[in-house]
C-alpha cells in the first residue's frame, strides 16, 4: 500500500481512485535531485515526481499523487527476439540521466532462457529506447540478484548497476561500458574482506563513494574503472549510512544509543590521502574548467550562444575536452580547437558556438517546421581521460531550450498623451454602421485594469505604433520586423493608407502576408502573390506594417471613437513566441452633432435674439437722432481770451 503524507502530518492511503492497485506493489521511488532546472516544453506542466511498481507493472505519478500505468513493457520483447508470452519481472526502477527520463531494469524469462533489458523512457516525448548494456548477457552470464541501479546527471545516458559484489557501468549512450575493479579485481567483496556492497553514492563532481557492509569505503571517479580504498572511518559493527545533500555534502549518519549522529565526511582530503598511500595513477590533467554557469539557457530564432572549456595537462598526456551533446540537430554547431604550449604544459581550448539560422519563410507547414526544430539541446563538457585521483569541480550539465523564452512579450510604446476617462470595465456602444458584417449595434466593454488608459490622438493625425520587445520587465529592443494590426470588434471606420493593389501591383513586392484562415484574424502566413490579379480584393487595406515603412493608420473625420487594437508579429524568422499585444486609442477633435433639429432650433433662436438686439438698437438710435433734430439751433458765439 502507498500512503500520501499531508502537510498537517496525517497520511492518506492511495488506491484505485489515484490510479494505483491495492496490492502487489513492491517499490516506490521519489526524485533525489531538483527537477526545476529543466525547461519543459510548452503544454507540459510538470515532470514525473514518483515511481511505483509491482513485479510486472510500473506506475508514474505527478505531484498531485495521480498515477498512470506504463503499458509498453511487452513491446520490448520483440526487439530482443523473445516470444511475446515471455514472463516479465521488473528488477528495479530509477530516474535517468535527464530529468524527463526514467529507467526500468527488466528480466525477461522464456522457459530456461533469460535476458536483462534496460529501458529508458522519455516522458516528455512519449518514447522509449532499449539500452545495449546487457544485450550480450544471457542465462548464467547475467549478474545475480538483487540488482540496484543509479544514473548520473549527464547529457548522455550514464548508469551504474550493481549487486552484492560487482559494479557494472554504461556511459554516454552505450559508448563506454565495463566493470569497476580494485587492483584489477572486479569482485569488490575480495577487497573488502568478504563484505558486500551496501551503498553506492555519486555526487555532482562525479565522485563515486561505495560503502561496504563492514563500513569500509571505496572511492572512484566516473569515467575510470579503478576504485581505491579510503581510510577506515568507523568500526565494522557500527550502524552507519551515507547521506548526500543537495549541496554535495557527504554525511555519515550514525545511530548510537538510539540517537542519530550526523558527521560531515571530508571526502576531498580522504581521497587525496588515500591516493598518495596506494600510489594510484596520477590524474592526467592539472586543471579543467569551462564558462557554463547556468543549468538553463534559452535560445530564440537568429540567436547564438558560445561556450568554451579549457584543460591543462603535462606533455606526456594527450588529454582533450569532450563535448557531450544531445539533440545536436536543433542548432548549427561551430567548433574551434586551439593548443598552447607553456613550458612542459599544454593548454587545450575548445569553443562551441551554437547558432539558430533556419529559414521558415518557404516552409510548407510552418507549425510542423517550428515543432521539429524546437526542443532541448543538452550540453556537457568532460575531460577525455580521468583517474581516481582526479578532482573535477566543474561539471555543469546545461540545457539549451530552443524555443520561446519564458516571459518574452511585446508592448506598444505609449508615445501619445494618455487620458483615463473610463471606469473599470465600462461599456460603450459601437454603431452597426461602423462594424463589418453587423446588423445590430455592439455593446462593447473596455477593461481598463487589463488594457490601461487609451492613448489620445487627434482625428486628423495619422498613427503608426512602435513595438517594443521585452523579457519580463527588461527592454530588449525595438521591433523592426513586420506586424499586423486588427481591431478587436472588427470596426471598419478606420483605414490604412495603403491597399494591397498599391503595395503588390505597383511595386516589386513578390510576397505578401495574408490570413491563413480568413475567419481568424490571428492566423497569418506568407503567400506568394504574382501577379497581383491572383488576389481577390486588390483594393483591400494592406494591414502589414513595420518600423521602416510609410504605412500608417488614419481615423474617421465625422465622429470620435475608441479603438481596441490587437498587434501580432508575423515575421516567420523573428521568434518562436506568439508575440501579440493589445492597445487602445481614443480619437478626439470632431465636433459632435447628435440632434440636427436641436441644432437648427438653437441656431434660429440665436438668430432671433440677434434680430431683437439689432431692432432694439435701431429703435434707440432713431429716437436719439430725432431728439437731436427737434432742438433749436443756437447762434451765440463765445470767445475766450
Amino acid at each position: 500500500m502507498v500512503y500520501l503524507r499531508r502537510p498537517k502530518g496525517f497520511y492518506l492511503q492511495l488506491g484505485p481512485e489515484s490510479g494505483l492497485p491495492t496490492e502487489g506493489l513492491i517499490g516506490l521511488l521519489g526524485r533525489s535531485h531538483c527537477d526545476a532546472v529543466y525547461p519543459l516544453k510548452a503544454g507540459k506542466k510538470v515532470l514525473i515526481a514518483v515511481l511505483v511498481w509491482s513485479r510486472n507493472s510500473i506506475y508514474v505519478g505527478n505531484i498531485n499523487a495521480t498515477f498512470t500505468r506504463f503499458n509498453e513493457l511487452k513491446q520490448s520483447l520483440s526487439i530482443l527476439n523473445m516470444p511475446l508470452d515471455s514472463n516479465i519481472d521488473i528488477v528495479t526502477v530509477a530516474f535517468a540521466s535527464r530529468p524527463v527520463e526514467f529507467s526500468i531494469l527488466i528480466q525477461a524469462v522464456y522457459q530456461d532462457y533469460k535476458r536483462l533489458m534496460l529501458i529508458i523512457v522519455n516522458d516528455e516525448e512519449n518514447r522509449w529506447i532499449l539500452s545495449a548494456m546487457f544485450s550480450k548477457l544471457v542465462n548464467d552470464s547475467l549478474p545475480l540478484n538483487p540488482l540496484h541501479m543509479e544514473f548520473i546527471s549527464s547529457a548522455l545516458s550514464s548508469v551504474f548497476v550493481w549487486n552484492n559484489n560487482t559494479i557494472f557501468y554504461n556511459l554516454h549512450d552505450d559508448k563506454k561500458n565495463g566493470k569497476m575493479h580494485v587492483n584489477l579485481d572486479e569482485n569488490i567483496s575480495h577487497a573488502a574482506e568478504g563484505s558486500i556492497i551496501e551503498q553506492l553514492v555519486i555526487d555532482s563532481n562525479l565522485n563515486i563513494i561505495i560503502k561496504m557492509s563492514n563500513n569500509m569505503l571505496l572511492h572512484g571517479v566516473v569515467g575510470s574503472d579503478e576504485l581505491v580504498r579510503l581510510h577506515v572511518w568507523e568500526r565494522e559493527d557500527a550502524k552507519v549510512t551515507l547521506y548526500l545533500t543537495l549541496l554535495d555534502q557527504l554525511y555519515m549518519i550514525k545511530v548510537e544509543d538510539f540517537k542519530i549522529r550526523p558527521t560531515l565526511y571530508p571526502l576531498s582530503m580522504e581521497k587525496i590521502s588515500s591516493s598518495l598511500q596506494t600510489k594510484s595513477p596520477p590524474c592526467p590533467f592539472i586543471y579543467f574548467h569551462h564558462n557554463k554557469k547556468s543549468p538553463i539557457y534559452n535560445m530564440d530564432m537568429t540567436e547564438e550562444l558560445t561556450f568554451w572549456a579549457q584543460i591543462i595537462y603535462a606533455d606526456n598526456f594527450g588529454v582533450e575536452v569532450e563535448a557531450l551533446i544531445l539533440n545536436h540537430k536543433l542548432l548549427e554547431l561551430n567548433y574551434q580547437i586551439n593548443y598552447q604550449l607553456h613550458g612542459r604544459f599544454y593548454v587545450n581550448n575548445k569553443t562551441i558556438t551554437l547558432t539558430h539560422n533556419k529559414d521558415y519563410r518557404k516552409a510548407k507547414n510552418y507549425m510542423a517546421a517550428i515543432k521539429s526544430t524546437s526542443g532541448v539541446l543538452t550540453l556537457e563538457f568532460q575531460p577525455s581521460m580521468v583517474s581516481s585521483s582526479c578532482i573535477i569541480s566543474s561539471n555543469t550539465i546545461s540545457f539549451i531550450s530552443v524555443g520561446c523564452p519564458p516571459r518574452k512579450h511585446i508592448k506598444v510604446q505609449r508615445d501619445h498623451p494618455v487620458k483615463c476617462t473610463f471606469h473599470d470595465k465600462q461599456s460603450y456602444i459601437i454603431s452597426r454602421h461602423h462594424v463589418t458584417n453587423s446588423l445590430i449595434d455592439i455593446l462593447a466593454y473596455y477593461d481598463k485594469p487589463r488594457y490601461g488608459c487609451p492613448m489620445q490622438i487627434h482625428h486628423k493625425k495619422s498613427y503608426k505604433p512602435t513595438i517594443l520587445l521585452y523579457i519580463g520587465e527588461k527592454l530588449i529592443e525595438k521591433v523592426n520586423v513586420q506586424y499586423v494590426i486588427w481591431e478587436k470588434y472588427n470596426r471598419n471606420d478606420f483605414s490604412f493608407n495603403d491597399s494591397i493593389k498599391k503595395v503588390v501591383c505597383n511595386s516589386k513586392t513578390e510576397s505578401i502576408l495574408v490570413k491563413d484562415r480568413p475567419h481568424k484574424m490571428n492566423n497569418w502566413k506568407e503567400s506568394i502573390i504574382n501577379p497581383c490579379t491572383e488576389f481577390d480584393y486588390p483594393n483591400t487595406s494592406y494591414m502589414t506594417l513595420n518600423s521602416s515603412s510609410d504605412r500608417f493608420l488614419t481615423w474617421p473625420t465625422d465622429h470620435n471613437a475608441l479603438f481596441l487594437f490587437h498587434v501580432k508579429i508575423v515575421d516567420p524568422n523573428f521568434s518562436f513566441c506568439n508575440l501579440t499585444a493589445t492597445f487602445a486609442i481614443e480619437t478626439y477633435g470632431v465636433i459632435i452633432r447628435d440632434d440636427i433639429i436641436l441644432v437648427i432650433s438653437l441656431v434660429w433662436t440665436f438668430i432671433l435674439i440677434l434680430l431683437c438686439i439689432f431692432g432694439y438698437s435701431y429703435y434707440k438710435y432713431i429716437k436719439i437722432f430725432r431728439g437731436m433734430l427737434s432742438k433749436p439751433a443756437s447762434n451765440e458765439l463765445y470767445v475766450g481770451f
